[in-house]
């Protein structure tokens, strides 16, 4: 699918409608949310900064989850999909819509981007890179996954009916941030198992599968975990050095 059609299939009424119902509903698909907010939780706190006192933007929003666990009345939450939107809105969210590629706010506004299944739909990253840069403060943490390419996660989506995601290499995503003067914090590989087979699964079969996901993850087998989740911050050397050498 290309990128338009992505932001048409999230548009359909059906599909918001089903959207959280039929991702996180399960036990396998609880599991997955509660792990994933871990880790953005992880991922923001660890820093001399307080969530209470920054904005914090939440990209590709959807229908809100992850904006609304943050603790935090400073947040925003940006989608295409007007239907997504209205969704996040009943959980009393600030929302906009917007292209994720031109946001409109002021330079240096947010000290917290947040992106979760959002590049795991984009195969182009420096544009959007390139904006989260820009309106993210001195030092701000830009905190989103991607799926990995030799993942197990990329047989799997083969057979299902969703948008199928883009696998970009490691490299290729460290040098777009580099180039966007982020420097890399973390990466950390999570979900051998995908979260598409969670999100289907009930019952003790889906705790016993998550008790075997998180021992292999402690292994050599974490080389094949279908997502890579990220933790950048914007560097200032890097932002000096690429504004001397024209690359910004």
């Amino acid at each position: 699918m290309t990128r338009e059609e992505v932001i048409e299939y999230y548009q359909k009424h059906f599909v918001v409608d089903s959207y959280e119902r039929k991702r996180f509903f399960t036990i396998g698909g609880k599991l997955v949310d509660r792990k994933e907010k871990e880790i953005v939780s992880k991922f923001a706190v660890n820093t001399c900064k307080d969530l209470e006192d920054d904005w914090i933007l939440d990209l590709g929003t959807g229908t809100g989850r992850i904006a609304a666990w943050f603790n935090s009345k400073k947040k925003i939450g940006v989608d295409s999909s007007i239907t997504m939107l209205k969704e996040a809105k009943k959980k009393g969210l600030e929302v906009i819509r917007c292209d994720m590629g031109h946001l409109p706010f002021r330079d240096g506004t947010f000290y917290t981007a947040v992106a979760i299944r959002v590049f795991i739909r984009i195969s182009s990253l420096m544009p959007f890179f390139k904006e989260i840069a820009r309106v993210s403060r001195e030092g701000g943490r830009f905190i989103f996954d991607t799926s990995n390419r030799f993942g197990i996660g990329c047989i799997f989506r083969r057979f299902t009916q969703e948008p199928s995601h883009v696998t970009l290499p490691k490299k290729e995503v460290q040098k777009c941030l580099n180039l966007e003067s982020f420097d890399i914090v973390r990466i950390e590989p999570h979900f051998i198992i995908p979260r598409g087979i969670y999100q289907k699964i009930n019952g003790i079969f889906a705790r016993a599968l998550w008790q075997i996901d998180n021992t292999l993850l402690k292994t050599i087998l974490c080389h094949i975990a279908s997502t890579f989740f990220w933790k950048a911050r914007i560097n200032k050397e890097i932002l000096e050095k690429n504004a001397v050498e024209g690359k910004i």
